[in-house]
């Protein structure tokens, strides 16, 4: 399950971001025995994670984050999502996942 820093459940987020930029947010993860964070490849989107106070982002959409050795915790993960530079509007859609 994903929540946001409240404990609220987490629906389908929705944001908006503009052409080269980046946006950074945190959200909780429910971790369990076998279960990894993920992102589905979505092409001019670049979507990182981290686990709260860790240095290094990963790409999480080549190489997703095994939540097993945080078995039974709520862990705060930062996600930083990286937008493409484009000449014209776009409309980009992705998931992140665990599973």
């Amino acid at each position: 399950m994903i929540y946001d820093l409240n404990q609220s459940l987490i629906s389908p987020v929705v944001m908006s971001m503009d052409s080269d930029s980046t946006i950074t947010f945190s959200l909780l993860i429910d971790c369990e025995d076998g279960k990894f964070l993920s992102s589905e490849t979505v092409a001019g989107l670049v979507v990182n994670a981290k686990r709260f106070g860790d240095a290094s982002w990963i790409n999480i959409e080549s190489l997703p984050i095994d939540l097993t050795p945080y078995i039974g915790e709520k862990i705060q993960f930062d996600f930083q999502i990286i937008a493409a530079a484009v000449l014209v509007n776009e409309s980009h859609n992705f998931k992140l996942i665990v599973r």
